[in-house]
């Protein structure tokens, strides 16, 4: 069993986000799935949902750390190559890429070796035209980074 479960007592600023997002999601695309329940561990609240913009899948959530405001965060992964393939030259252009060249969108890898473009921002003051910016920006940086690792890496 995992870290979260299902929580029929979410808290109410966290739910007024949801609602918020939500929105901006059937806005967005009305095909896209609202945010699922809300999960909850002991410090931590999160829901989220998955979309697609121009080919690219992009994972939609919203986190509630304890104590603190909620963050949207929004994240498009890619596949490093198989286990034994030097790394180091992807690492270190994708540490380039994120200092000069991706601005809120960045590039982060997993323990399971998947590259993912990531953008997180408050939920505070956040309108529907940032929101879209955040998706598409996710979107492009995302295939900017599988075009030009394709290219020179081959991956």
């Amino acid at each position: 069993m995992g870290i979260f479960k299902k929580s029929k007592k979410v808290p109410a600023e966290f739910q007024k986000t949801i609602d918020l997002v939500n929105g901006y999601l059937g806005k967005f695309d009305k095909s896209i799935p609202p945010l699922g329940d809300p999960q909850v561990a002991e410090k931590l609240s999160i829901a989220n949902t998955k979309l697609k913009y121009r080919g690219i899948n992009v994972e939609a959530g919203v986190i509630l750390p304890e104590g603190k405001s909620a963050d949207l965060i929004l994240s498009a992964g890619v596949r490093l190559p198989p286990p034994g393939t030097n790394l180091l030259p992807v690492y270190q252009q994708l540490l380039l890429w994120n200092n000069f060249q991706t601005s809120e969108a960045h590039f982060s890898v997993n323990k399971q070796g998947v590259i993912f473009t990531v953008m997180r921002r408050s939920t505070e003051g956040l309108d529907y035209s940032e929101f879209e910016q955040a998706v598409i920006k996710v979107s492009e940086t995302a295939a900017m980074g599988i075009l030009l690792l394709k290219q020179q890496f081959g991956i």
